[in-house]
């Protein structure tokens, strides 16, 4: 089928990150450095926590350490700008459409670059998470036939007699350097996506949910090492957008649009 762009009044999209990649920035996540983000992100994402988080360096004998994690929120707490040493992360609950989500990016970028300097872009990524919930029951995961597509659960009735309580599958696909983790699962209970440290924009309630999870990223390492500056970074950003978009609308039939159509 061919690909129509849609912005869905009750869209199944539960989070979305970006993450960026780079080499390791020794300075980035002390005190000093906090509090200059702290001035910088004080309109937009004014609330600051910071927190540790275990990290493997594969160049010390010593094993796992601990380091520091910085995380700038907004006042709803549904969108953050979170930075570790070696990483900047962008991430929302509560997505619209992504020229907004790319300027909040955009914005994070200037910032750090203002601040630190970062030696190049080793890994740029896109993550969407969606979980479909119906109106309808779902016994076994065979039921969703009537909205997600075909192909993508053509396997379920592969035992005659037997019925597919839960599943999971995932493929790498990719073009050059640009690759995308794509999982699809059928499961039951409340989501997989948590309400903490970002606030989930509804609360669901327990039940059967059907995800799709789409990881869209371009190693940049060695020779392809980008400039961490907005203008190479958002080349390469709307190059990894662009086929999310035509890989959920191929994943869903035309009986769940309706559905996403809907006033939540």
């Amino acid at each position: 089928m061919g690909y129509t762009r849609e912005v869905y009044t009750n869209a199944p999209l539960v989070f979305v990150t970006c993450e960026i990649r780079f080499p390791l920035v020794p300075r980035l996540t002390d005190d000093d450095t906090l509090n200059r983000l702290v001035e910088q992100f004080s309109d937009s994402l004014p609330i600051p926590a910071t927190a540790t988080m275990e990290w493997a360096d594969d160049d010390t004998d010593d094993g796992d350490e601990t380091q520091r994690l910085l995380r700038f929120s907004n006042r709803e707490r549904t969108s953050s700008v979170v930075l570790t040493r070696t990483s900047l992360s962008i991430e929302t609950t509560s997505y619209s459409e992504w020229p907004e989500f790319r300027s909040l990016i955009m914005q994070a970028i200037g910032v750090v670059a203002s601040i630190v300097r970062v030696a190049g872009v080793e890994r740029v990524g896109l993550r969407y998470i969606d979980e479909i919930r119906v109106p309808e029951p779902i016994t076994d995961a065979a039921e969703w036939s009537d909205w997600i597509a075909a192909d993508i659960l053509s396997h379920l009735k592969m035992v005659p007699d037997m019925s597919p309580a839960s599943f999971t599958t995932a493929a790498v696909l990719h073009n050059g350097n640009h690759h995308m983790l794509v999982r699809y699962a059928a499961m039951v209970g409340s989501g997989v996506v948590a309400d903490k440290p970002l606030r989930r924009r509804t609360q669901p309630s327990e039940g059967p949910f059907f995800v799709i999870d789409v990881d869209s990223y371009r190693d940049t390492s060695g020779s392809e090492m980008i400039d961490f500056d907005t203008e190479p970074v958002a080349t390469v950003l709307d190059e990894l957008h662009e086929p999310i978009g035509k890989l959920f609308q191929r994943s869903i039939t035309d009986h769940a649009r309706e559905l996403f159509r809907e006033e939540p």
